[in-house]
């Protein structure tokens, strides 16, 4: 077997650990991608990511051995959705149910799904924008007001 996939991993790693110390010494990101041939706008985009790992209280070491994708990955994350830990949320539905929510039919015969409805109407595009959605008109509806929207005149006993 080669030793080229241990090699280029070696090189990947010590050559996010140049940019880090370069971040920590003040190199600026102009110089250091003109230095190395990189494109400026992904040197200042590693920087960033260093900028938040480091202001989130990790040190440069960890950094460097959590590596780049970790920092590049996780600093995405957040600007994606302001800074706040995400949660995934899962359900089990029917398969009738999930297609009429996210349909992957290319048939033409088919319904538009849900899903392709609020992009076109509302042009919700992530999954956070559809809950913030879904919790906006949810939100602040009264119980007796939920209940006539899932159809139920007043609640069965045990239910809440």
């Amino acid at each position: 077997m080669s030793s080229f996939p241990k090699t280029l991993a070696l090189l990947t790693h010590e050559q996010w650990k140049a940019i880090v110390e370069a971040y920590r010494e003040g190199v600026t990101p102009e110089a250091l991608a003109q230095e190395a041939g990189s494109n400026v706008a992904t040197m200042k985009q590693k920087y960033r990511a260093i900028e938040f790992q480091h202001e989130k209280g990790y040190g440069f070491e960890v950094i460097v051995a959590n590596g780049q994708g970790w920092s590049l990955s996780s600093y995405s994350r957040a600007k994606r959705n302001g800074h706040e830990k995400e949660k995934v949320l899962r359900w089990r539905v029917p398969a009738s149910l999930a297609d009429c929510i996210q349909n992957d039919s290319a048939s033409p015969d088919a319904e538009e799904a849900l899903i392709t409805r609020l992009h076109r109407v509302l042009g919700l595009e992530t999954s956070e924008e559809f809950w913030m959605f879904i919790h906006s008109w949810f939100g602040e509806v009264s119980d007796p007001e939920l209940l006539h929207h899932a159809g139920e005149g007043k609640p069965k006993k045990g239910r809440r």
